[in-house]
């Protein structure tokens, strides 16, 4: 097994592009900061890369065990016991279909209960699957300890990101 991590290499705001394709106050993303990401769903289900820090920020607001399904506690007891695995070995060893799998992971995606550990098989050169792992393990290769957590800094990185609204249904 390869090992491999996810990692911003370079955060840079192109200003000639972000005024043809962007939105009034468009800036660099403060959710991303050059090194290692925690792969989510946080926001709107779609696939969102936390920085160390909005990731120490927003934790508080999710990884909610008691909101999850059966199915999604089934692999969060699995990754959390073995320390990581990858899609095949996961609906492998607890019989799961690929709806039942796909559902599940999406839920504990959301909730930061999950995240990317490593690269698994590349399948193309801009596709590849990964190993997944709990929250906890990605913690134990990124300690957030050394970050005051507190919910105006969370505010002020997504206020230019997203609405009033957005930012309390996020919350929520």
């Amino acid at each position: 097994m390869r090992k491999c991590k996810i990692t911003v290499l370079r955060k840079m705001f192109v200003e000639d592009l972000a005024k043809e394709y962007g939105v009034e106050n468009l800036s660099s993303c403060p959710m991303l900061e050059e090194g290692q990401v925690f792969y989510s769903k946080l926001y709107k289900g779609r696939v969102t890369y936390l920085s160390r820090e909005f990731y120490a920020h927003v934790k508080p607001y999710r990884q909610r065990m008691e909101l999850i399904s059966s199915h999604s506690r089934l692999i969060y007891d699995l990754l959390d016991t073995i320390g990581y695995a990858n899609a095949q070995d996961i609906k492998r060893l607890l019989n799961l279909s690929n709806k039942v799998y796909t559902d599940a992971m999406h839920e504990l995606s959301q909730e930061l209960l999950i995240t990317a550990i490593q690269r698994d098989k590349t399948i193309n050169q801009n596709w590849s699957s990964f190993y997944w792992g709990t929250y906890k393990t990605w913690e134990s290769l990124h300690p957030i300890s050394d970050i005051e957590v507190s919910t105006s800094r969370l505010k002020q990185l997504l206020d230019r990101l997203i609405s009033e609204k957005e930012i309390h249904k996020l919350l929520q």
